[in-house]
């Protein structure tokens, strides 16, 4: 490939895999919490995906087990819809610089965590099994402390700690130029993608932006897009570095994720809006709901079961294209046709969004160029 077409070819990598993180972001707020965190690790590990080296893509198996465990852990933090309520509440952003510093650091250790995990799965150096049942077990101990702990500096502290201690692993031991590249840019995209759509809204609130009206409302989008850049970034600077990551497989683990893992995180966001309907004040009466939720888990289970049941051959580098594509489109078109059914059914079209109309538009560019999905760069 000449340089103009690779820069055109990452160009595009670059756009789509953006896209893809501000449509990720905003569609987690949907359903919230640990669960709608996982959208965020399944969607970076497509966009990191889409760099034009095929090996970034045969690894996404890997990637997307530990993007979904990086970002769910990292969603353990601070709450920031008070800090940002509070900072919008002034008339100007004087005596708000600690509450932006806090934001900041909130988005930053959020992508740092998602980024640093990301990373592992994409590393260029071969990762003992010990190697990673540490991170795994490190992550999963820090939540269960986060839940136990009472107090937000205690939850802060922690998430905190544990970003160092990967570092600190990764910087002694590993050595992954990836791990390190990935950590570093989610925690200054995320954390600058947090502190940069607060400003923007708050400067709209304040009637000082031009453009279509309310667009500096949509924070989900800028922060998850900004965060998207530099994800993207890291990988396309790796890629140019001649960085590969060192693990393609192995088969039994992209069968574990593409006919388990990704079919539970749609089913354990269905699960989340069955309890928020038919646990509401008032509850959901309608049948409409039950029939949306009972088709939805049936597509869901058929996917995961015809992964589970297919042909070991299925899982080769060639094929494994076609089953993310697949399950990445899948996953997009399922999770926003539950995102929009769980408000238009229980409160009606009056109710419908800015973003619902955004996250139609964003499927139709996803679906007018699906080759554009893990596809291996053109012939030179």
């Amino acid at each position: 490939m000449t340089i103009s077409g690779l820069a055109r070819h990452e160009a595009k990598a670059a756009a789509l895999g953006m896209l893809l993180m501000a449509f990720a972001w905003p569609l987690r707020g949907q359903f919230g919490h640990e669960w709608g965190a996982s959208l965020t690790g399944l969607f970076a590990a497509a966009a990191v995906s889409l760099v034009p080296r095929i090996s970034y893509a045969a690894s996404f198996g890997r990637s997307v087990f530990f993007g979904i465990f990086g970002f769910v852990i990292g969603s353990e933090n601070l709450p920031y819809g008070a800090l940002i309520n509070r900072i919008l509440s002034r008339p100007d952003w004087s005596g708000s610089f600690t509450d932006l510093l806090n934001l900041f650091f909130i988005g930053a250790l959020w992508g740092g965590t998602g980024g640093a995990y990301l990373g592992l799965g994409l590393s260029e150096k071969k990762v003992s099994a010990r190697t990673q049942f540490f991170f795994l077990s490190a992550g999963l101990l820090a939540l269960i402390l986060m839940h136990a702990g009472d107090s937000a500096a205690v939850t802060a502290s922690l998430q905190a700690l544990l970003f160092a201690g990967i570092l600190a692993v990764n910087f002694f031991g590993l050595r992954s130029v990836i791990l390190q590249r990935f950590a570093a840019a989610g925690f200054i995209f995320f954390g600058a993608g947090f502190l940069a759509a607060v400003l923007i809204l708050h400067a709209g609130k304040l009637g000082m932006l031009a453009g279509p009206h309310g667009w500096w409302t949509l924070r989900d989008q800028i922060w998850g897009g900004l965060g998207g850049a530099g994800l993207l970034w890291a990988a396309i600077s790796a890629h140019r570095q001649g960085l590969e990551p060192a693990h393609q497989g192995p088969e039994n683990l992209q069968r574990f994720n593409f006919g388990i893992l990704i079919p539970g995180v749609c089913l354990l966001n269905t699960w989340n809006v069955y309890e928020k309907w038919y646990r509401s004040m008032p509850p959901l009466e309608s049948p409409i709901g039950a029939a949306v939720l009972g088709a939805g888990a049936l597509g869901v289970l058929g996917a995961a079961l015809f992964f589970l049941a297919a042909p070991q051959t299925i899982f080769s580098a060639s094929n494994v294209l076609k089953c993310s594509r697949f399950s990445v489109l899948f996953c997009a078109v399922y999770l926003t046709a539950l995102a929009v059914s769980k408000s238009v059914v229980y409160s009606g079209w009056g109710v419908w969004e800015t973003g619902f109309t955004l996250f139609l538009i964003t499927l139709l560019v996803f679906f007018s160029s699906p080759r554009l999905f893990f596809a291996p760069p053109p012939a030179a």
